[in-house]
């Protein structure tokens, strides 16, 4: 028997909330993750406009003419982690990589999973910079505790080093090394770049407004504060989505809209949305506050960090580390900060952070679900979410690991 863990969710929701919390049916289908939800469908389906009329395939086959072929998944990192850090957030800039990326590791031979793992590891590695939603929510939730400014950049390089870790180990362990030494057995012979039509060149511009409106209202947003729709459009990556695909339409710039539909990974939309549900549903009745009690138990600070690292790791690992995790924590550990002065409080937050971070290639999260997304096959979607998850949940104990055993530098 087949079990659809995002179907479960949905049911374990709407038990849960009408059978055991008696919820209105409305303030019940307020908890869905619509935001999400539109998110996954608007990205995809905009960037299955784009694979469906080619012009995806133009865009990897224009880079691999441009650089070497051992060169292409370190510039996509490059990139993606460069406009975390400027301030784009990590799903709005894996929304605008991963459709890019993972067709480059198919058309390279190089394994989905290994292109995952890199450019979500540097989507995270900006992902607490100040300038970031993750450093931006951190910074508004620890105001007036002892949590100073500069605390957020000691946190923004902790995280950055992390990942940069992450990322090398994923290539090593991974079959990196492999891919390599099998572009070097290949010689490189030019090839002919294929002509682009107009709906190839009408199809990047598009892209260039969805890019330049995300880019500029994470990085400069008060261009857009006169402007109500601009705003909001650039803070909202899957309706501006649906715009711009609106917009390929009518210019008709693809001709079979149907097909681009059932091209969407419907089964990865509700197995992330799914989850979330009821996870938010547990999370708003207070589910979670039992963990965190629990915590104040150990009086260890080793012991404390290593758990409290692992909680964050695996309750990210199935929901947002920002929107769920930072918050359940972050006012928890001013108070065991204080309980434990020996170790700062900045040294909590970046435990939590970065082990909250470091599962976000799970295909339960929003960065690992984009990626998944974007995989053609069934079976190496099936496959690569298994080695995803696989990835994360280990990733957790190990960085918690690290940050209890640093705590002995103190």
């Amino acid at each position: 028997m087949k079990i659809h863990n995002g179907l479960l969710g949905i049911a374990f929701s709407i038990l849960m909330g009408l059978g055991y919390y008696h919820m209105p049916v409305a303030d019940l289908l307020r908890l869905f993750p619509l935001k999400l939800f539109f998110i996954l469908l608007g990205v995809t389906s905009f960037f299955s406009a784009l694979e469906r009329n080619g012009t995806i395939f133009r865009w990897v086959e224009l880079l691999r003419h441009l650089s070497s072929d051992k060169y292409v998944p370190l510039l996509m990192s490059l990139f993606v982690g460069a406009v975390t850090f400027a301030g784009l957030g990590n799903i709005s800039s894996i929304g605008l990589v991963a459709p890019m990326a993972l067709p480059m590791a198919k058309a390279l031979g190089l394994s989905p999973l290994i292109m995952t793992i890199s450019v979500v590891s540097a989507a995270n590695a900006a992902s607490m910079s100040p300038l970031s939603l993750g450093g931006i929510v951190t910074e508004t939730i620890l105001e007036g505790s002892a949590f100073q400014a500069s605390d957020s950049w000691r946190i923004s390089f902790i995280v950055l080093g992390i990942q940069v870790v992450i990322a090398i180990s994923g290539w090593f362990l991974l079959g990196g090394t492999q891919w390599f030494q099998q572009l070097k057995s290949k010689s490189k012979t030019p090839s002919e770049i294929t002509p682009w039509a107009r709906q190839h060149y009408i199809s990047s511009l598009f892209f260039l407004v969805f890019a330049a409106i995300l880019g500029l209202g994470g990085i400069a947003p008060q261009l857009f504060q006169s402007h109500f729709l601009l705003k909001t459009l650039s803070q909202e990556p899957g309706l501006l989505a649906f715009v711009v695909l609106a917009g390929l339409m009518f210019t008709k710039s693809f001709q079979d809209p149907e097909q681009v539909i059932a091209r969407v990974s419907w089964s990865t939309i509700v197995l992330v949305c799914g989850m979330t549900f009821a996870l938010q549903l547990l999370e708003s009745k207070g589910a979670f506050l039992g963990i965190v009690a629990w915590l104040g138990e150990f009086h260890s600070p080793i012991l404390l960090i290593f758990i409290l690292g692992v909680s964050a790791g695996l309750l990210s690992t199935f929901s947002s580390s920002v929107g769920v995790v930072l918050p359940l924590f972050l006012p928890f550990v001013v108070g065991i900060a204080s309980s434990t002065p020996e170790i700062p409080l900045w040294y909590y937050v970046a435990a939590v952070g970065s082990c909250a971070h470091v599962v976000d290639a799970s295909p339960f999260s929003t960065l690992g679900a984009l990626c998944i997304a974007q995989i053609e096959s069934e079976e190496e979607r099936r496959k690569t979410s298994k080695n995803l998850l696989i990835w994360g949940l280990s990733l957790a104990p190990i960085s918690a690991l690290v940050f209890a055993l640093g705590s002995l530098l103190f």
